[in-house]
């Protein structure tokens, strides 16, 4: 029996788990550390940490494109000394119970511009002005140049 991740749906029916589950992560880990931990992998597309209820502490989810990166990625990293101040604490990486789905918010709950997105999806893409545009918009104005002068109430 062989899995067919081109439709991501085992031979059962069932989807095929494409996440894997990080637990032993320090206290204070940072999204960027979670980030810069998975991405030297082939198919990594996303992590990011959740702090259950119950425990102090953080466990975090890594998605790949497909099961076998996503088992590559486990292979190599299970068992790793995360934070050398703390040898002790090892990361335990296993395929997730399922797949991590990304959180969206609803209109009625509204949107809190201040509420950490958990989700790190890589740096940002860089901004581009469109060809047509360079030659025309100067790409530096200088302060004073954009400010009016200022004028004198008598």
């Amino acid at each position: 029996m062989s899995e067919d991740t081109s439709t991501d749906r085992d031979d059962h029916g069932g989807e095929v788990v494409r996440t894997l589950f990080i637990s032993g992560l320090p206290q204070d880990v940072k999204e960027r550390e979670l980030y810069t931990l998975f991405r030297p992998y082939d198919g990594y597309e996303s992590s990011q940490i959740q702090l259950p209820l119950r425990s102090p502490h953080p466990v975090g989810f890594a998605v790949f494109v497909d099961q076998e990166s996503a088992l590559v990625a486990r292979d190599g990293l299970n068992g790793t000394v995360f934070d050398p101040s703390n040898p002790s604490l090892k990361l335990r990486v296993e395929l997730a119970k399922a797949n991590s789905k990304p959180k969206r918010a609803r209109p009625e709950e509204g949107s809190s511009p201040d509420k950490v997105d958990r989700k790190f999806r890589g740096p940002p893409a860089p901004i581009s002005m469109p060809a047509h545009l360079r030659e025309t918009v100067p790409m530096y104005i200088p302060a004073w140049a954009a400010a009016p002068p200022r004028q004198r109430w008598r």
